[in-house]
């Protein structure tokens, strides 16, 4: 929705003094017809065409004269000025001089109805005849062209709701309307209602200074003109959006080099494990002649015809130990259980082999005999002290 304002003049003297001092008067709201509008009005519908150039909108009989588009005006507040913001409960004490009559009705082409102001200075400006009407209000405006009673139109407007009715100084349906949209800067030239020509064109003679809006920037609040303030709005969210998109472009970079970071570090990591992992030519030298030793320890344990080639020291230990045990059970062992087993067989056959010096193995192997005394085999301590027993006495014999 299009927050939009119109604006129509009012003549010196218009209205009736009330009891009271308020002033009410009757007041031409709106108009059907085609409107013209400055591109940068219309927001980023006719962002395509320069901010200044002209686009003619389309106020269709049918929309203007909605009884919904018109009840919308009912009850609605009078202002002095256009606020820089919507009217609504918050704010109304802030802006109110007046409001619009419940009633409003099709005068030709206008929606009119009454308005009554409570405010003084409102009331003197009006009663001057410096001022004009514009409603403030929101609409639907579309793409489309064509024609309406022979002008042209680039656009048309559709469910006008209004929101506010404000004390102006000059419209852009001409100070001969009652009511027309706002104008960015104009030029007024006085008449009276009877002789509106609003819908087919303007004629003016004197300049009208714009209307201020506020803004804060920085801390600083100022005022600056509807184009102005349009531009200026346009101008503050590129820079919010350029600011953000630079920051997310930072993050965007910061995070790739956090891990581009890690990937060199873990790569760095991975380099010195392979270097580490190599071995240099002592190491080498170690590796083979362990082997050596391994394939020399393990000769005298398997058969002649045993294949060494491509198994490892946990297989040739394995091997072994089951050429020596073959009822032995190792699936539940450890690798290291294993090569003590192992170890073990090879340090029970010796250095020669099985077969190279039975003696010694004898000798490794044998369990001594314990002696005999009248029979009766005596255990270790025994036979121990019946040696001793003996040589004590060896001298007498």
């Amino acid at each position: 929705m299009f927050q939009l304002q119109d604006k129509i003049s009012l003549g010196a003297g218009s209205g009736r003094l009330t009891a009271e001092g308020y002033l009410d008067i009757s007041a031409r709201i709106s108009r059907s017809g085609v409107y013209e509008y400055n591109a940068f009005e219309l927001g980023d519908l006719f962002s395509d065409r320069e901010s200044m150039s002209i686009v003619r909108v389309l106020r269709h009989p049918d929309d203007v004269f909605d009884p919904a588009s018109m009840a919308s005006f009912a009850r609605q507040p009078v202002t002095d000025g256009h606020p820089w913001e919507n009217v609504n409960a918050s704010n109304i004490k802030e802006h109110q001089v007046g409001a619009c009559g419940e009633t409003l009705t099709r005068d030709g082409i206008f929606v009119a109805g009454n308005l009554r102001i409570t405010h003084a200075d409102a009331i003197n400006k009006v009663q001057r005849g410096d001022g004009e009407l514009s409603a403030g209000y929101r609409a639907d405006i579309t793409r489309e062209t064509g024609e309406y009673e022979g002008e042209r139109y680039d656009a048309r407007m559709r469910k006008i709701i209004g929101n506010h009715i404000a004390l102006v100084d000059a419209g852009r349906c001409g100070p001969l309307c009652r009511v027309g949209d706002r104008a960015p800067s104009r030029t007024v030239e006085k008449a009276s209602v009877e002789d509106c020509g609003c819908s087919k064109g303007n004629t003016m003679n004197t300049t009208v200074t714009p209307a201020l809006q506020a803004r804060v920037h920085d801390g600083h609040q100022f005022q600056i003109s509807d184009v102005g303030a349009v531009m200026f709005d346009k101008v503050v969210k590129q820079l919010a959006d350029s600011e953000a998109a630079r920051q997310t472009a930072e993050g965007k970079a910061a995070a790739a080099e956090l891990t581009h970071a890690a990937a060199i570090t873990a790569k760095d990591a991975e380099i010195k494990a392979l270097k580490d992992a190599a071995p240099d030519a002592a190491k080498v030298d170690a590796l083979v002649a362990d082997r050596v030793k391994l394939l020399d320890s393990a000769r005298k344990l398997l058969p002649a015809e045993f294949v060494f080639d491509g198994k490892s020291a946990a297989e040739i230990h394995k091997a072994a130990v089951m050429a020596k045990h073959p009822t032995l059970s190792l699936a539940d062992k450890v690798p290291e259980y294993v090569a003590a087993l192992f170890d073990g067989l090879v340090l029970s056959v010796g250095d020669a082999g099985v077969s190279g010096d039975p003696l010694r193995s004898h000798l490794q192997h044998a369990t001594p005999a314990l002696p005999v005394v009248d029979g009766k085999t005596l255990n270790r301590d025994q036979a121990r002290k019946a040696a001793e027993a003996e040589r004590a006495s060896a001298w007498k014999n």
